[in-house]
Order: structure tokens, then C-alpha cells, then sequence
């Protein structure tokens, strides 16, 4: 290490002096220790002037260029929130605090039940309320096939939950031609993934009530969604969230969602151009991020008159990778997170069409903008760097 080249490190108001080279990360670490507690290198980004913004994760050699910088700022944690937005909006945080609560209130139940010396609600029990409600809740049970009796029931499911489970296959395609009426399916985190493991025809041809399905965190469910011979239409879905499922670009060409609202696809192996979403007319969310997305092809703006949110957060997209038709055709974008792209400041607020995008979203944050408060990224988000308040203070 170059025990003479030190630089000033700035976060949450103090400030600590450290020699740039081997291990500049970890010693930044160290030194904000009380204030960054466990917090991974990955989620540090050092800034300094000259647009030098380097990852707590990079090379050593790369924080040599904090070299002769006479102060630089940690930035801890995702630069866009947005990056951690579910198809709707949710945060990922927000569902895992849920799904927290859920499981203690099942726990604490659980218990009560024990201590009274009652018998604890099985399946058995369950399938009589699954035909009463309509509702089958059968998520974190450690099931490794949908219950029998889910097919037999038919058209009176209206809800199908097995997220958390250890599935390999929805079932049989003529038992999910069943399902005529189910307007809601989650089957997220589970094991699908092989050829198939999800009979994508039956539920499309069976499901014409189907408006929510979530398959998030099938690591392997892209391997089933290529090699079909004619288009898989989905008439009704309205949320989509497709994250963690290992998805190429491949996978989404053989599949038409034209009443989808929300969508997710981060967190995949998409690479170049983002997904068209063609057929997508009433598209409003888009989350992409953490892909390896490089543009936004040149007619997606025209497309997707509706859209009002595209998060492409933690891609590789720079300045010539969006059209200069975008922002201009993009009539009702207010959100577009570019964070942790190699796109610049200054390139972004060079493309065509930024000033009506930049009017548009100061329009639906006016009343904040004006009172100069109150501006974190919920409310306003420049949406590529950490400079965001510097136009309104």
C-alpha cells in the first residue's frame, strides 16, 4: 500500500483519512466501522470528482484512481432504490418484512394451538376451506407436488399459492386445463425449472381469469420457456413478475402478455437489447435491473405510450444506448433508473427528449421540489447518480 497516498473519505458527516491501494475498501470499512456495522463491500461506491465512481468490490488497482483526489464520498447500499422494486412497486424489503411477520403469526399460532392441546390444522382440513373460499394457501410447507386435490376442485380455485415450496412440476398439462378460473397463482421460490416443469400452453389455453403470476426465484425456470412452435398468449395477465428465473433474451420471444401492466424480469441473464414487450400496449412498470442490458431498442418508446416506470438499475447501458426517440416517445415516463450504469450525468441529460421527461417527473414531484424537502427517492429520483438535489438547493 502507498502509505503517502491518502484521501479524505467522507460518509454520514465524518470523515476518516485513508491510504488508497491494496485493501482500500476494507480499511474505509474498518475505519466507518460503528457506522457500516456487517455492511458487504458490494453495497460501498466511492465518488470523487471527475465522475470517478468505483465499486467497494472493484480491483485494487481501480482505487488507485482516487489518487490526488482530495475528498471522496461513500455512498452505501443499491445507488436506485428502484433497483429493489418488485413488478407493482413493492420493495423487496417490504415483502420479506411481511413474509417475516406471516411466519411468527403461523408460529405463534402454532404454538397456542399446541398448548391447548388441540390438533393442528392439516391439509385435510385445509382442502374443506379451499372448496368454501376458493383460496389455496400452501406456502413454506416443504410440499414437493401440488396437492391432488387443488385439480380436482377445478373451476372453483380462484387463488393458487405454493411459494416457498420444493416444486419441480405445476402437474400434469390436462390437470392444469382444470384450473379455468384461477385468477391468481405464486409460485415463487421453488425448484421449476426442467422441460416440462411448467406446461406454459395448458395454463395460458386454461387460465382466460388469470390477471397475477408470480414465479419469481425459479433459478432454472428459463430452460422451460424456449422451443415452442407458435406464440404462448397470455389474454389476461395483468402482473408478471419473472425475476431470479435465469430468463435470456430467448425465453420471452415465444410469449404474448397484451393486458400486462407490471412487469418484472430483474436479477436474469438478459443481455443486449432490453425484452420488446411487443404485444405489451398497456405496459405501465418495467423492472430490468441487474441484467446485462446494454439499449433500449429504438421503437420501445413508441410502444409503450402508457409506461410510466423502467428500472434498468445495475445493467451496462451508456449514452448510445438509448435512442434519441425514447424519451420523447415515452409520454408518460416519470421514473427511469439508470443506476450503476456506465452512462454519465451529463450524457444522460444530453439525450434527446430529456427536457419534457425532466419537466414531466418535476410536474409530479412539484410540491416537494418547491418546499425543498422531503426529497428522497420515493419522491424524487434524478435516477442516475447521487447528485439528485443538487439542481433544487
Amino acid at each position: 500500500m502507498e502509505t503517502d497516498a491518502r484521501v479524505e473519505v467522507l460518509f454520514r458527516g465524518k470523515t476518516a483519512r485513508v491510504a488508497v491501494g491494496d485493501g482500500f475498501a476494507a480499511a474505509t470499512r474498518e475505519a466507518f466501522a460503528n457506522e457500516l456495522g456487517t455492511t458487504r463491500a458490494d453495497r460501498m461506491t466511492f465518488l470523487a470528482s471527475g465522475g470517478v465512481k468505483i465499486r467497494g468490490d472493484a480491483s485494487d488497482e481501480a482505487f488507485r484512481r482516487l489518487i490526488g483526489k482530495r475528498k471522496v464520498m461513500l455512498v452505501v447500499g443499491d445507488a436506485g432504490s428502484g433497483s429493489r422494486r418488485e413488478a407493482g412497486g413493492r420493495s423487496r424489503g417490504a415483502e420479506a418484512l411481511r413474509e417475516a411477520r406471516e411466519a411468527r403469526e403461523t408460529a405463534r399460532k402454532r404454538r397456542e394451538i399446541e398448548s391447548r392441546g388441540e390438533r393442528p390444522v392439516t391439509t385435510s382440513d385445509r382442502s374443506k376451506a379451499w372448496a368454501q373460499t376458493g383460496i389455496v394457501g400452501m406456502r413454506e410447507i416443504g410440499a414437493t407436488a401440488i396437492d391432488e386435490r387443488v385439480f380436482a376442485l377445478g373451476s372453483k380455485v380462484r387463488v393458487l399459492d405454493y411459494g416457498g415450496n420444493a416444486l419441480t412440476s405445476v402437474g400434469a398439462a390436462e390437470k392444469v386445463a382444470l384450473l379455468t378460473e384461477v385468477s391468481r397463482i405464486v409460485l415463487r421460490d421453488n425448484a421449476l425449472g426442467s422441460s416440462g416443469s411448467m406446461p406454459w400452453n395448458a395454463l395460458a389455453r386454461a387460465s382466460q381469469s388469470l390477471t397475477f403470476l408470480d414465479l419469481s426465484g425459479n433459478p432454472n425456470l428459463g430452460a422451460s420457456m424456449t422451443g415452442f412452435d407458435s406464440t404462448i398468449v397470455f389474454s389476461s395477465l395483468r402482473t408478471l413478475n419473472l425475476s431470479r428465473c435465469g430468463l435470456t433474451n430467448a425465453c420471452l420471444v415465444s410469449f404474448s402478455f397484451p393486458t400486462l401492466r407490471n412487469a418484472c424480469v430483474a436479477e436474469n441473464a438478459l443481455a443486449e437489447a432490453l425484452p420488446e414487450f411487443a404485444d405489451s400496449e398497456h405496459l405501465e412498470v418495467l423492472d430490468a435491473s441487474q441484467n446485462a442490458i446494454t439499449s433500449i431498442p429504438p421503437s420501445f418508446g413508441a410502444m409503450h405510450r402508457k409506461l410510466h416506470s423502467l428500472n434498468l438499475a445495475r445493467n451496462a447501458v451508456e449514452a448510445h444506448g438509448v435512442p434519441a426517440s425514447f424519451l420523447a416517445n415515452a409520454e408518460a415516463l416519470v421514473e427511469f433508473s439508470l443506476h450503476d450504469n456506465p452512462l454519465s450525468t451529463a450524457a444522460f441529460r444530453e439525450i434527446e427528449g430529456y427536457e419534457s421527461f425532466d419537466a414531466r417527473r418535476k410536474t409530479r414531484a412539484s410540491k416537494a421540489l418547491d418546499a425543498k424537502v422531503m426529497l428522497s427517492k420515493s419522491v424524487f429520483d434524478e435516477g442516475i447518480d447521487a447528485d439528485r438535489f443538487e439542481r433544487f438547493t
